[in-house]
Order: structure tokens, then C-alpha cells, then sequence
């Protein structure tokens, strides 16, 4: 249900999105490499948009905005087919951008969306739409991204799924490392890109007296969820008490809810 709530403070993100990726540096007609060949031919590689983009997606509405900023700003149509629990917001956001552009005296077909809720839609699109779209990009779950890599007949680019992981360097810095972990995963626990593993090199834990403890806890039933976190609770108290700990707890669900793992981290005084 977070993930559908368009408050105050979401648009204010949809907006600072847009505001950040109108900063990116244009990346149509960048010349990516160039050679001369020996009979002096001078030959470049050159990026150029790829075409129209289908891009089917679940329940977040700023994906809505997200994505049509991206495909606009790399010359890119894009027909957008959002997940019917934001249907509503999906509309409204797409026709914004639609407005936004007719006032700017651009095609507003740069942007569409898909306003019918039946699910044989995607299927239509898939697998009919092949002269009219060059690329599909599913975005969310397993379930979906499978269902379009299994049936599309147009070129997809697919995620499928996969342990997000924060990988901490023997060179790293230890503040900045911390910060980066904190904003990976507490950012936002909802998506899907949040951090679900952490991997430390080796050396770091040897050169700056770094100790990992780590619980995994098993939740066979969802009922077991909250007394296994007043247990860790109680068990990093404990641990705080009993040990020097000078930084910080993070807490963070791996694989789907089935395990919890508490991390911290000691550092030696001086």
C-alpha cells in the first residue's frame, strides 16, 4: 500500500527526479569510439536513441514519471503500461507530461498511456505490437517479468530477479561505507533495488578492527515476523552492552521476509 501513496512529499520527490535526470548531460550523438581504417576511412560509433520503448510496470506511480523523463530526455518514445493499483495516478501523472509537452510544441504521442485495465492488453502488446515497438521493458516482479521475457515476440530487456548486494572494499572508508548501507536499504524498503545482502572485503574488517555479528533468524510463518524482531531487539542490547560499539545497527529483511540479519559494526578506540 506505501508504495501507492501520492503524498506531499512524494511529488515533491517526482519532481526533484524530473529536475535531476533535465540536469544529465544529453547522450544522443555522443561519439562513443572512432578509428581510421588503412585506406582512410574514418569510421565512429555514435549513440542514437533506440526507438519506441513498452515499458509494463506494478504499482509505483513516480515509475510513471520516472521513466517518461528518462525515455524523453534520450529521445526515446515510450508507451506506458502501468499496473492497475495506480491506475488513477498513472493517468494523471502521463497526461501531465503529455500537456507539458503539447505547451512546448512537441508530439505529446512522445509519451502514451495505456488507459484499459484488462490484462489481455499486455498480452496485445507483446505479441501484436512488433512493427510499432522496438523494445520491451518489464518492470516488477518475478512473476511479470517472466510472463513478458516467455511470450513477447519484440526484443525485451529484463531483470527476472536477483539478491541486491552492498559490497564494502579492503579500501573503503568506514563513515562513508556506513552512510552508503544506510541509504541503500533505509532509503526506501519497499523497492526493489534495496540492499539485501552485504559483503565485506576481508581486509577492511582485519585493517580497521570491524566485527560483523550476524543473526539469522529463520521465520517459517509470517506470525513469527515481530517476535523475532523484539528478540533481535533485545539481543543487539545486549550486545551493545557487553561490547565498545561505536556505530550503527541496521536491520534488513533478505530473500522475502525468510531470514533477518542484524549487522553493526565495532570500532576500536583511538
Amino acid at each position: 500500500v506505501d508504495r501507492l501513496i501520492l503524498n506531499n512529499k512524494r511529488i515533491e520527490g517526482i519532481r526533484h527526479s524530473i529536475n535531476e535526470i533535465v540536469k544529465f548531460k544529453n547522450p544522443v550523438g555522443r561519439i562513443l569510439e572512432k578509428w581510421e581504417r588503412p585506406n582512410k576511412l574514418k569510421i565512429k560509433k555514435v549513440s542514437t536513441p533506440i526507438g519506441v520503448i513498452g515499458v509494463i510496470y506494478e504499482s509505483r506511480p513516480n515509475v510513471t514519471s520516472d521513466v517518461a523523463s528518462l525515455c524523453f530526455k534520450s529521445g526515446n518514445p515510450v508507451i506506458l503500461k502501468g499496473g492497475s493499483e495506480s491506475f488513477y495516478s498513472n493517468k494523471i501523472l502521463s497526461n501531465l507530461f503529455r500537456k507539458a509537452l503539447k505547451i512546448n510544441r512537441v508530439n505529446q504521442n512522445f509519451v502514451q498511456f495505456i488507459d484499459i485495465k484488462d490484462r489481455k492488453v499486455v498480452d496485445f502488446l507483446l505479441t501484436k505490437m512488433t512493427n510499432f515497438i522496438d523494445v520491451i521493458i518489464p518492470r516488477g516482479g518475478k512473476n511479470l517479468v517472466k510472463k513478458v521475457q516467455n511470450i513477447s515476440k519484440i526484443p525485451t530487456i529484463g531483470h527476472l530477479e536477483g539478491v541486491c548486494h552492498s559490497y564494502v572494499d579492503k579500501d573503503a572508508d568506514p563513515e562513508i561505507a556506513t552512510k552508503v548501507i544506510i541509504n541503500a536499504k533505509l532509503r526506501n524498503t519497499a523497492i526493489c533495488g534495496a540492499t539485501e545482502t552485504i559483503l565485506l572485503n576481508e581486509r577492511i574488517i582485519k585493517k580497521f578492527g570491524i566485527g560483523v555479528l550476524g543473526v539469522g533468524i529463520l521465520i517459517l510463518l509470517c506470525g513469527y515476523v515481530l517476535p523475532a524482531l523484539i528478540w533481535g531487539f533485545f539481543w543487539v542490547l545486549l550486545q551493545m552492552m557487553l561490547f565498545p560499539l561505536t556505530s550503527l545497527i541496521v536491520l534488513f529483511n533478505l530473500m522475502m521476509w525468510n531470514w533477518v540479519y542484524i549487522m553493526y559494526t565495532e570500532r576500536k578506540n583511538g
